[in-house]
């Protein structure tokens, strides 16, 4: 307890000094302006080897040997400078790193897109709480706490760059790519949240990257797919979108990640990337925020940037850009041998400019403890990143974001259980860890209707609640999408109103806080923000009192507000 409290008011006193002094951290890696190990790497290398630092690709660890082949021919004839790994498994990602190491002359620092954690990307690893979840989270230690056991984590299997957290505001509930990997619509929320991610991860060596600058949380086109357009006039970004961004450069943040948006008032030109304008990235992010530390794109295969700026043109225009890293481009061949004729034949990217770029990657490295790499043991993997420690953490996380977002009627707890009570599981056709967690309170009867039955069968079950003082519902097979309605069909929707029509209830959302702009009407309300078995089990506990609820709604939604 006293271990706790201390971190507790170190985090406090880190926070109150950075905000009254107005000062800034730079990135922990360049703080060793003299640094032998990266002055003799860059001396040795030829241009090639510097231009290849630039470059991260994409590998993965869920692949023929064909595939792994071709990491093999980027390492050995492009000398990339890193990968960043998706799809697959620890083992096997562990097995691969220590191929791919043996094979570059220079350490390769490996990334990995892991918001939530390992379980983001690879089979059978923790997932913890989505970032929106998180933001319902009042002790902030915990997410701390989360940053350093996934910092853990991604250093047993040969892991240095983590690309979180999301610093995006998500002002708009309709956003199909930021959405629950933000910590909230509250921009305040978000710096709290984030820093402490941050901290976790670069405490423990690992280190992190805000993102998506300059703010892709007010967008509805996926980046993915096309290239979203914000309009937002230059005050209103340097009052919400840039500010998470500000705060996390002073805190000494290691990294940023430029968003694939066409943003009209820092750069007018149309169908233009941030990720590849100078006025965003050099003007904006370095001149006028003081950001020293390294600057990733986003990943160049996404249509924001590839659907206009081919490989080969969008690395050039990348570089000259600002960006430091060019992460995932399309086509690896084409980007390669774009830069080097830009720096080699046509000189429009000047040799000292690389040599920059490659000095502040080299001492990331070294910072990272490159500069004494050693070769993953690939015994017990498994059984290091699932320990119990793990596990319980994740409960934790769960445990303290679970919100009653209103309870006007005071039935949470249940006090009464002579009440004759129903459970109603939507989306759901069989006994649930919520349904049998119920049970374990008093006696209750249960219906289940999976979301895509007829309004005949939700009509029948209608009939049959009207015996009942008191019906607990809750929401299962969600979507995490405004499009779809968040997987809530118009049988459904209809069902839940004449339900809360017809008797007392209890509602239980176990998925998007957004879904409550359908349950305005709602007396009770719980948010279990996911349908995860440590969330059913503590949800239907906070129903009968056997634990509080301590969330704060991370989002406004209609008359239910943020906090």
């Amino acid at each position: 307890m006293k271990k706790h409290y201390l971190k507790i008011l170190c985090i406090a006193g880190y926070l109150l000094f950075a905000v009254s002094y107005s000062y800034s951290i730079e990135p922990p890696y360049l703080k060793d302006t003299s640094n032998v190990w990266v002055d003799s790497i860059l001396k040795s290398m030829t241009l090639e080897e510097k231009i290849g630092q630039l470059f991260m690709v994409a590998a993965y660890s869920n692949k023929e040997e064909t595939a792994y082949q071709i990491i093999d021919k980027y390492i050995k004839e492009y000398k990339v400078g890193g990968l960043i790994f998706f799809q697959g498994t620890a083992q096997k990602q562990a097995e691969l790193t220590n191929r791919y190491q043996a094979e570059s002359k220079v350490p390769l620092w490996i990334g990995f897109d892991g918001e939530w954690g390992l379980g983001m990307r690879l089979d059978n690893t923790i997932s913890y709480p989505r970032q929106l979840a998180l933001g319902a989270i009042d002790d902030i230690s915990l997410i701390y706490d989360m940053g350093s056991e996934i910092a853990r984590q991604m250093k047993r299997i040969g892991i240095h760059i983590n690309f979180a957290p999301d610093i995006d505001i998500n002002n708009n509930p309709n956003n199909p790519v930021i959405n629950d990997r933000a910590f909230g619509d509250n921009k305040f929320g978000v710096v709290r949240r984030g820093l402490m991610y941050m901290k976790g991860l670069q405490d423990n060596k690992i280190l992190a990257c805000g993102k998506h600058f300059p703010g892709h949380g007010d967008t509805d086109v996926d980046s993915h797919k096309d290239l979203p357009v914000l309009r937002h006039s230059a005050d209103r970004l340097a009052s919400v979108e840039l500010y998470p961004f500000q705060q996390l450069i002073r805190y000494g943040v290691g990294s940023i990640m430029v968003a694939h948006l066409n943003v009209l008032s820092l750069d007018a030109a149309p169908n233009f990337p941030a990720t590849l304008s100078s006025a965003i990235i050099q003007n904006k992010l370095i001149d006028s925020m003081k950001f020293k530390g390294l600057i990733f794109t986003d990943a160049l295969n996404m249509k924001g940037v590839s659907k206009y700026y081919p490989s080969g043109i969008a690395e050039v225009m990348a570089l000259r850009a600002g960006d430091d890293v060019l992460l995932f481009p399309e086509d690896v061949d084409a980007a390669i041998a774009g830069v080097r004729c830009a720096v080699q034949v046509d000189s429009v990217i000047p040799e000292s400019i690389i040599n920059s770029k490659v000095r502040k990657i080299l001492a990331a490295k070294y910072w990272l403890g490159l500069n004494k790499y050693q070769p993953i043991k690939l015994e017990g993997i498994d059984a290091d990143i699932n320990n119990e420690q793990a596990a319980l953490l994740k409960f934790k996380l769960i445990e303290n974001a679970m919100t009653v977002v209103t309870d006007s009627m005071h039935q949470i707890p249940i006090l009464n259980v002579q009440k004759r009570i129903a459970h109603v599981g939507i989306g759901s056709s069989k006994p649930t860890v919520f349904s049998t967690t119920l049970d374990k309170y008093t006696q209750i009867d249960h219906f289940f209707i999976p979301k895509d039955k007829p309004a005949a069968t939700f009509n029948d079950i209608l009939k049959k609640l009207k015996e009942y003082h008191l019906v607990i519902i809750d929401l299962q097979d969600m979507s995490r999408f405004a499009s779809k309605n968040y997987g809530l069909t118009e049988n459904a929707l209809a069902f839940l109103n004449q339900v809360n029509n017809q008797n007392q209830t209890i509602l239980t959302v176990l998925g998007s806080p957004y879904s409550l702009k359908y349950f305005q009407k709602f007396p009770s309300i719980l948010v279990g923000y996911n349908e995860d078995d440590d969330a059913e089990t503590i949800a239907a506990q906070v129903i009968f009192g056997a634990r509080g609820a301590e969330g704060a709604l991370p989002v406004t939604v209609g008359k239910f507000q943020y906090g």
